[in-house]
């Protein structure tokens, strides 16, 4: 999959560059743009073993609805562990208001408490997670996960529907998270230390 994204990258590439010559636009947005509505990619499928009970999977398990909003839940999408390269995946998520609380991120392939959120490497509102609650020196804000940038956290906060682009870089131990179209530097971010042990 991710070489036939890369071979259309470079033939959109070409074509792109050919035509609008002396125009300033990257080539590398239009030939993003290009692949991105093209429709190479798999719509991944959510696990109906890894998941909280107040959960409900509907659309063939591509959807998940929560039935009641009494306390934290998790799911687990239904794919293949990684232990190493690079991986991307894309969720369609709608937080009917700004308060909803929702952690986007990849932990291992297993089952887990509803608290499982601790466990997980990824960003929830201002926090970044794994969260270290065992270490009672720790101040409250340091048992966080200090290893990450400093982005506009603004889009993930919104309420209503949105793509956020999850993209797992094994081999060099970064986690990066977008919302769609924020690509830019400022709005993406990045989680560094991530241990594929954990993954």
């Amino acid at each position: 999959m991710q070489r036939l994204q890369t071979k259309l990258m470079t033939v959109v590439e070409y074509w792109a560059r050919t035509i609008l010559q002396n125009h300033n636009v990257s080539m590398s947005h239009i030939a993003l743009l290009v692949v991105e509505f093209h429709g190479v990619y798999k719509v991944l499928k959510f696990s109906d073993k890894f998941k909280s009970a107040t959960l409900e999977l509907s659309d063939d398990r591509e959807k998940v609805e929560i039935k009641s909003i009494t306390a934290h839940s998790y799911i687990i999408a239904d794919t293949e562990p990684v232990k190493s390269g690079i991986h991307c995946w894309r969720a369609l998520v709608n937080k009917p208001s700004n308060n909803d609380w929702l952690l986007v991120g990849v932990s291992e392939k297993r089952e887990f408490s509803n608290l499982s959120y601790k466990e997980a490497f990824g960003n929830a509102s201002t926090n970044f997670y794994p969260k270290n609650e065992s270490d009672k020196v720790l101040k409250w804000s340091e048992r966080y996960w200090q290893h990450h940038n400093t982005a506009n956290l603004e889009m993930f906060q919104k309420r209503g529907e949105s793509h956020i682009d999850i993209l797992l870089n094994l081999d060099e131990g970064t986690l990066r998270l977008c919302v769609v179209p924020y690509l830019d530097e400022k709005h993406v971010i990045e989680i560094y230390k991530v241990s594929q042990s954990e993954i």
